[in-house]
């Protein structure tokens, strides 16, 4: 299990947060227009990935 999921968008605020993630996607249709940064926590280390939602 991921230990956790967050989108932050780009001034940095953490727009959407998901503790303890064990699925298999991640619904962002609330999100507004824009270029965010997915980052996967697990074991005390995070990956990141920029994304645009359009």
């Amino acid at each position: 299990m991921i230990d956790a999921v967050e989108v932050v968008d780009m001034n940095g605020r953490v727009v959407y947060r998901i503790p303890h993630f064990s699925a298999e996607s991640i619904n962002v249709s609330n999100l507004i227009r824009g270029i965010y940064v997915l980052r996967v926590i697990h074991n005390k280390q995070a990956v990141t990935r920029k994304f645009v939602k359009k």
